[in-house]
Formats: C-alpha cells, sequence, structure tokens
C-alpha cells in the first residue's frame, strides 16, 4: 500500500515510521520462535537501531502507537526490566493496517507538523510475578535457527587427505633412509590434496563476480517497489534463479560454496534462517560497486598467498 503525501510532515518521514515498524515487527517476531517470553525492550530497539543505521528509542514506538496502538509495554517489578509485545488487537497484518491508518491519520490531520504520540509510560502493564527464561527445545518440522551458508555447504575437509591412526605404516624396524623416503611419501599425497582444494578454491573464486551479479539482479528488483533495503528469499528459489541464469554448468554444491565465499567476504549482509526445514535467506543493503571492491581486494589477497606458497613449496 503507498503511503500519502503530507503537506506538512515530509513524506520520508511517514516511510521511515513504516520501516522501523517493520524492522521491530521481524524482531519480536524472530524472538517468539525459540523464547515464550515477551522481549527485553531495550534489546529489541538497539537491534532495530543496528539494522536500520539509526538510532531508535521510546519515542518511535509512541509515534507508532499514536498511529495504530500496535504494541504495548510490559514493566516486570522483580526483574526490573521492561518487555515488549503485541496488543492482542493487532495480532496478524499489520504493516498493512499500520500504513492504512498512516493514510487515514494524514488525510484528516492536514494542519499537523507533528506525528501523534501514545504516552507508553502512563499505559505500561505492569507484571509482578517473575518471568524465567524458557528457551523452546525446536520439535522436528518446527526448526527455526540463525546460520551461515558455511553450514549449510559441502565440507572442505572430504578434500584434505587424512591419514588414518589405525592403518599407519609402522616405522619401526625401518632404516633412517625408509623412513625418510616414507615421511617424503606421506609428505607427496597430503600436498596432492592440498593442492586439489587451492585449485577448487581458485575455481570456485572465479565465479564470484558473476554469481553475485545475478544475486544483484534478483535482490534489486525485489526492493525496487520496497521501502527497505531488505529481500528474504528461500534458498531453494535462489539456487533456481543462479542455475537458470549461468551460461555454465555448476553443481548445486558448487554454487553453495561460492555462496559461502560471497557471505563471509560481506560480512552481515547475508543471513539464513531455517524455519520448517525451509531455508531462508535474508539479503540487505547490497551495494555493487562496494561489494565489486571487496571481491577485487579478495582475489588480490589470494594471489599475494599463493605466490608465498609457492616460493615457500619451491624452497
Amino acid at each position: 500500500m503507498e503511503i500519502e503525501t503530507h503537506p506538512r510532515i515530509p513524506k520520508h518521514v511517514l516511510k521511515q515510521l513504516v520501516v522501523d515498524l517493520k524492522t521491530i515487527d521481524s524482531l519480536i517476531e524472530l524472538h517468539f520462535i525459540n523464547h515464550t517470553i515477551n522481549p527485553s525492550l531495550s534489546d529489541v530497539l538497539k537491534k532495530a537501531s543496528s539494522e536500520n543505521s539509526r538510532q531508535l528509542s521510546v519515542t518511535d514506538i509512541e509515534q507508532i502507537n499514536g498511529i495504530l496502538p500496535i504494541y504495548e509495554l510490559h514493566k516486570n517489578e522483580v526483574l526490573g526490566d521492561i518487555t515488549i509485545n503485541f496488543t492482542k488487537d493487532y495480532t496478524s497484518s499489520r504493516i498493512e493496517k499500520f500504513t492504512k491508518s498512516l493514510n487515514e491519520w494524514s488525510n484528516s490531520n492536514q494542519c499537523s507538523t507533528k506525528l501523534p504520540r501514545l504516552d507508553l509510560g502512563k499505559s505500561t502493564i505492569s507484571d509482578n510475578q517473575k518471568q524465567t527464561m524458557k528457551v523452546l527445545k525446536p520439535k522436528s518440522k518446527q526448526i527455526s535457527t540463525r546460520t551461515k551458508f558455511k553450514d549449510l555447504r559441502n565440507d572442505k575437509s572430504k578434500f584434505i587427505y587424512k591419514e588414518k591412526t589405525e592403518s599407519t605404516q609402522s616405522t619401526k624396524g625401518l632404516t633412517l633412509l625408509e623412513r625418510i623416503k616414507l615421511k617424503e611419501k606421506t609428505a607427496n599425497k597430503e600436498n596432492s590434496e592440498l593442492a586439489k582444494v587451492q585449485k577448487y578454491q581458485s575455481y570456485l573464486i572465479g565465479k564470484v563476480n558473476t554469481i553475485y551479479d545475478i544475486i544483484y539482479q534478483f535482490y534489486k528488483l525485489q526492493i525496487m517497489h520496497s521501502d527497505i533495503n531488505l529481500v528474504s528469499v528461500s534458498l531453494n528459489q535462489l539456487l533456481s534463479s543462479i542455475k537458470n541464469s549461468l551460461n555454465m554448468p555448476l553443481t548445486e554444491i558448487e554454487i553453495m560454496d561460492v555462496l559461502n565465499i560471497i557471505e563471509s567476504n560481506l560480512n552481515n549482509k547475508f543471513t539464513s534462517l531455517v524455519r520448517n526445514d525451509i531455508k531462508i535467506l535474508r539479503i540487505q543493503s547490497l551495494s555493487r560497486e562496494n561489494d565489486l571492491k571487496v571481491f577485487e581486494e579478495m582475489i588480490r589477497r589470494r594471489s599475494n598467498f599463493d605466490s608465498i606458497d609457492s616460493l615457500q613449496t619451491s624452497h
């Protein structure tokens, strides 16, 4: 739903209010996936401030509630903490209802220069009973946890030669020369396996820019008509989109390994959630120009490392 223009309040202020609502909403919902008690208000505001790159306070909650009373605060007298939750009247479709109420307020208050505020200090609910932290154990089919691409990808350790202790040839009774030859043989095997890993890593790095461009185009299309720079997509959907867009044959495991390289170099721009056995990826704040510079620096460091490694190996 489009946010209508107000004659005295800039539209970006109204849009920011909806963005803040979406972020706070998402954080509270994520909290309740694994917890039964209300989330701490200070924790929610801190995380929302980080995600929106601006400082949020109780005033922002009061402005949201001034438009539509979506949230309620609880004061735990025993723990001395303020928590936040949804009001009983607004347990679903909150974003849509809020945007509609915001437009209705704008049309009815054309002369106002400030957004309304509902003083939550006077309406905070007092919880006298002590709340204890209870973390729900995820049930089968009901799993939701944050993870990283590296937790979902192929383990590169399978490419590395591992010498089993039980089957290691005993050097007992061998001459010094025979022991040296055996050591060299083992080292050659390990170097051969390590070379395979390095070759595979170089192969993956060569695909980073191509796969990033596909993700970036997908990301830009998704946020084109959105107020926030955040996209959620199932891993299967993203993998399918990447495979259909590639002009080269790549296996799903190889694509996952490239995604891991991208994620590890772009810090928190990629986050994974597993919900009901479905892997959900959250992609945010992509900047093609800056991100490609990060990949260039990664390749430069890799080239320097390989050069040093080659010199050490040759000696």
